[in-house]
């Protein structure tokens, strides 16, 4: 109501912050010219969504490291970046893809002295972001940090998450880990749904579209339909570990 009143035309939220908005099945009614995503990963499907309610919107996604800063806008209206920024020279900062599959940034600026210690001999910095490179693109995985560990297998949760997003049913989407005697750590996953219907078939159809998209280490164990999904004050999905 608020941004109806004020009549907003640009805005920048967290891709998890753009998906409530859409839940409340209003947000068509804004004339936003201007939108950025930044603070997790824009994946394709929010962009997708976003795009088709605001065709003649300027969308981007913004990533930005804490040890260094923006790095790079995109605004081709895809998830990821293009490849060849890897070798762009031009670019504001210097990209690179580590032997771990992290990002690896090279600012134009001076870092503060407390970074000074994590600048490698070529003069760039581990973002500690893990990426991979699909053909003509470099898509975010998730931060090192967070993967969940599946019996020595590495799960990043947005990887997860944005595979349950495929599914039409499901508006949002929330995994994290849960401890597991055997393995470790356990995928489990909350969801909330566009309309109340029956939630057996929300899961088994989640099911399915993860199965075509993930590795079996990475399927969720238990998928659990909610009211809210649980978000921090910033905005960002909270994905603390579950213990029971």
């Amino acid at each position: 109501a608020i941004l109806k009143q004020s009549q907003v035309t640009a805005m920048s939220a967290t891709p998890s912050l753009w998906r409530q908005l859409l839940m409340t099945g209003q947000l068509n009614e804004l004339a936003l010219s201007h939108i950025t995503l930044g603070g997790e990963i824009a994946d394709q499907s929010i962009l997708d969504k976003l795009k088709y309610l605001f065709p003649l919107a300027k969308i981007r996604h913004i990533y930005a490291s804490t040890e260094v800063g923006v790095g790079l806008v995109v605004g081709d209206g895809k998830a990821g970046f293009p490849a060849k920024w890897l070798e762009d020279q031009s670019l504001a900062v210097a990209l690179k893809v580590s032997a771990e599959q992290h990002l690896l940034v090279k600012p134009n600026h001076e870092v503060c002295p407390a970074l000074v210690a994590q600048i490698n001999s070529q003069g760039y910095v581990d973002t500690l972001d893990c990426v991979e490179v699909k053909a003509d693109r470099v898509l975010f995985l998730g931060r090192r940090s967070g993967a969940i560990n599946v019996g020595g297998n590495k799960v990043y949760p947005e990887k997860v998450e944005q595979a349950l997003l495929q599914c039409a049913a499901i508006s949002q989407a929330r995994v994290f880990p849960k401890k597991s005697a055997l393995l470790g750590e356990l995928v489990v996953a909350e969801v909330t749904v566009f309309e109340h219907g029956d939630h057996l078939q929300v899961k088994q159809r989640a099911l399915k579209v993860c199965k075509n998209m993930l590795q079996r280490f990475e399927m969720p164990t238990k998928i659990t339909v909610v009211e809210n999904i649980s978000h921090d004050p910033s905005g960002k999905l909270n994905r603390k570990q579950q213990d029971d």
